[in-house]
């Protein structure tokens, strides 16, 4: 029988770890730490904020000012307003387009008859492809006047 293959990349096991198990795995990288700056480092290890990794560097003991804490805090804090921000402009984004309804015959949709069907600005008559419509229109009038009918 052959064996199943995993394809599932779930990213490195020490940024899927809980904080117990991180502040037991932490002891152990700490003495390996060779870089600048520890909380930063701690961060990028471990796949977590600042904040957090500031946090958990106090309860192993390192001493991290109160000033630190607030300043990630802070910067945490805009983080979420930013995004709230951006997410609020997006969704006002999404209900202007659907406000305005067409589809391939329609740029302006404006009601629905009682079969169902819809009636508006036909794409044709908008000012977006109006000099296709007065191009198409030129050469129809050419087309008739070539052809002489038999009636």
């Amino acid at each position: 029988m052959k064996k199943k293959k995993h394809n599932q990349n779930l990213g490195s096991r020490c940024k899927r770890m809980k904080r117990p198990a991180r502040l037991q795995s932490a002891k152990h990288w700490l003495t390996k730490f060779e870089g600048k700056s520890l909380i930063r480092g701690y961060s990028q290890h471990f796949g977590v904020s600042h904040l957090c990794a500031a946090l958990e560097l106090r309860m192993l003991g390192y001493n991290i000012s109160d000033e630190r804490i607030e300043q990630y805090k802070n910067e945490e804090e805009t983080k979420q307003r930013k995004a709230l921000l951006a997410k609020q402009e997006r969704i006002e984004k999404e209900l202007e387009t659907d406000l305005v309804e067409s589809n391939r015959w329609f740029s302006f949709i404006v009601g629905y008859t009682s079969n169902g069907v819809p009636y508006g600005v036909e794409r044709e008559n908008s000012w977006d492809g109006y000099e296709f419509f007065l191009k198409h229109q030129k050469s129809e009038e050419k087309e008739e006047e070539d052809f002489d009918l038999p009636f």
